[in-house]
């Protein structure tokens, strides 16, 4: 399990697998009970040569363990001294503050993109040196980790990231408009690699990308054609829209004419309203017929934008709303899981044995044994 474990978790660091794995603090979890049960096996043998007290090699061998973990242990009592762990001192998180958090100009997506070891997100990978991750405008969260699906748009992120690697283009920051990426972060570290300066390097290239912020360890860029996570396209970029090859978004720049319902809330769970003057609505998520723009009363149908993501011809103007009708069999997987849940539950309480303790108490009878008083033996209270 250990040799196992950690060939996985090296493998998949190289990308040299197929296929995706999660996180390695996931996978390291294998290893970690592997370790366990060696653990568990060599006291075991210990306890058992100690009662026979014979002498034995698996005894010996099982002395080493001790001596192993003080080995373990030592850096680490080393490196947690100050609490610090060897970090640095100014972090990736503190120095994103200053990227705006729900601006006027509409809500917006940002791009890490470097080493993997890197990246506050839950990433895919590019290539064997760079991989990338995506978060919405805010503060990096929980949900950032979740290990990242393989939808449209994530094909259409790879496809325009590989192009910049390969230097095939000075237009990648037309190529990701659609999909709300307003700034791209490359975290460099205190020893960035020849692949990660290559990259600062292609996006300093790039002609729609302006540069915010340069320091040793971090950079960041913008991308001044970038569209809104909802907003309204004029007509070019409407007709635009309805196209699906690369060459239709980097020969003309994206506009929208305004952002509609920004909040603090995802996509999927828009609380508040806005008035429509009516005109194509984009949405920057991967096209699903389950999304439903409503304006007043009127439910609208949504269509494929740019290959990839969503969009709604709305000719009508009124109050503006967006909804996402989920599955039934969501509800039904809940229940499943709920179930299994309940029977493991009640597996690892193993109920039956409470149950065979009590049936034997029950089944006890109990004898209360004492002596007659013979009429001899009897105290007369009065003469005392």
């Amino acid at each position: 399990m250990v040799v196992f474990g950690l060939l996985l978790v090296v493998l998949d660091d190289r990308g040299r697998l197929p296929f995706a794995l999660p996180e390695p603090a996931v996978m390291l979890a294998i290893v970690a009970c592997g370790l366990a049960l060696a653990v568990a096996t060599c006291l075991s043998v210990f306890a058992e040569t100690n009662l026979t007290r014979a002498s034995d090699w698996r005894r010996s061998l099982s002395l080493l363990v001790p001596l192993a973990i003080a080995m373990m242990i030592a850096p680490t009592l080393l490196s947690v001294t100050d609490g610090r762990w060897n970090q640095p001192e100014t972090l990736v998180p503190q120095l994103l503050e200053q990227l705006p958090d729900n601006p006027k100009e509409g809500n917006y997506r940002t791009l890490y993109i470097g080493e993997r070891d890197l990246l506050p997100v839950a990433t895919n990978s590019v290539n064997s040196e760079i991989s990338y991750g995506v978060a919405d405008d805010g503060a990096v969260n929980f949900s950032s980790n979740w290990a990242p699906q393989e939808t449209s748009m994530n094909l259409v992120a790879q496809r325009a990231l590989k192009s910049l690697i390969a230097d095939d283009t000075v237009r990648v920051g037309r190529l990701i408009s659609p999909l709300a990426i307003r700034f791209i972060v490359v975290p460099l570290g205190d020893l960035p690699s020849s692949a990660a300066l290559s990259l600062v390097e292609s996006l300093s290239n790039q002609l729609d990308l302006r540069r915010t912020y340069f320091a040793r360890n971090l950079v960041i860029f913008e991308d001044v054609t970038w569209l809104p996570i909802i907003s309204v396209l004029d007509e070019v970029s409407s007709v635009a829209s309805q196209q699906v090859s690369d060459f239709s978004l980097t020969s003309q720049e994206l506009k929208s004419q305004s952002a509609l319902l920004i909040d603090k809330n995802s996509v999927a769970d828009k609380k508040v309203r806005a008035k429509f003057a009516g005109g194509t609505v984009h949405v920057a998520v991967p096209f699903d017929s389950r999304w439903r723009l409503i304006v007043d009363d009127a439910q609208l149908a949504p269509r494929v934008a740019f290959g990839s993501s969503t969009a709604f011809d709305a000719p009508i103007a009124g109050i503006l709303s967006l909804q996402y009708q989920t599955s039934p069999l969501r509800y039904f997987y809940l229940v499943v899981q709920a179930i299994v849940w309940l029977c493991l539950i009640m597996l690892a309480a193993n109920f039956s044995r409470f149950r065979r303790r009590m049936r034997q108490v029950e089944s006890n009878d109990v004898t209360v044994l004492f002596d007659a008083v013979r009429q001899d033996q009897k105290i007369d209270m009065a003469k005392r």
